[in-house]
C-alpha cells in the first residue's frame, strides 16, 4: 500500500518489491538520491511486534 495510506499510517510505504505491488528495496549498496545506504551497526534483525503484523495482515485475515 502506498499513495499515502497503509494499515501503520498516512506516509508509511508497507510493499514488498515486484513488478505488481511497485515497492522496493534498499539495504548496503543501494544508493538512493545520491546517497549510499551502508551498514552502520550491524546487530540482529528484531522480531516484527505482533500489533504490527495484525495490522498488516489482509482485512479477511483479521
Amino acid at each position: 500500500m502506498s499513495g499515502g495510506r497503509s494499515p501503520l499510517g498516512p506516509g508509511i510505504d508497507v510493499r514488498g518489491p515486484g513488478r505488481r505491488s511497485g515497492g522496493y528495496l534498499v539495504g548496503p549498496g543501494s544508493v538512493v538520491g545520491g546517497q549510499p545506504y551502508s551498514i552502520v551497526r550491524d546487530v540482529p534483525v528484531a522480531p516484527l511486534p505482533g500489533w504490527i503484523e495484525a495490522l498488516l495482515r489482509p482485512l479477511e485475515g483479521r
